[in-house]
């Protein structure tokens, strides 16, 4: 009797425990504006897929947005709006990785100098001026744009003098670039 009572009390202690201790230790995803925060597997294989060495270093995860842009990096993150199409999707995540790549592996030094790169190749390039419009208008010009979008849209002859830093950090022969 002695231990049958015991084992019941010894049993009701660790369902007490399980019961107070398990929130204590039940790791719940972070929220950010009160949306879990997750990283998308599918996401980050695709990334790689591209030559992106470094995309186990970010968070991707999709979004259901209202937003106008197919993607946005920011603070280690990238963010990918739904129902985008695949090769879109692609260049989108490559383009959003180069942002990454500006901002947290370049060095200032080299920032600077394909900066210098990027202003001559945008002043003599009409074409992508026209493209630039909208961030232009918005006040969202900048090399770090320029970079990305060189890189994950235009094929070798329209930036010859940047070529290798993109091929450093992408596999460009993955994207379907636009001109």
């Amino acid at each position: 009797m002695r231990t049958t009572i015991l084992g019941t009390i010894t049993i009701l202690l660790i369902i007490m425990t399980a019961y107070v201790c398990y929130p204590l230790f039940t790791v719940l995803p972070p929220k950010v504006n009160n949306v879990p925060i997750y990283n998308d597997v599918s996401l980050q294989d695709k990334l790689k897929s591209v030559g992106a060495i470094y995309a186990d270093k970010l968070i991707l995860q999709y979004a259901d947005t209202d937003n106008e842009w197919r993607g946005e990096y920011g603070n280690g993150f990238i963010i990918m709006k739904e129902g985008v199409r695949e090769d879109r999707e692609l260049a989108t995540l490559a383009h959003e990785y180069l942002h990454y790549i500006w901002l947290e592996v370049m060095t200032e030094d080299k920032r600077v100098e394909l900066s210098g790169k990027l202003e001559a190749l945008y002043a003599q390039d009409k074409d992508m001026q026209k493209r630039m419009q909208v961030y232009k208008d918005r006040g969202l010009l900048s090399p770090t744009e320029l970079f990305s979008i060189y890189c994950t849209e235009s094929t070798d002859s329209y930036m010859l003098t940047i070529v290798d830093e993109c091929n450093k950090y992408i596999d460009r022969s993955k994207l379907v670039l636009t001109r």
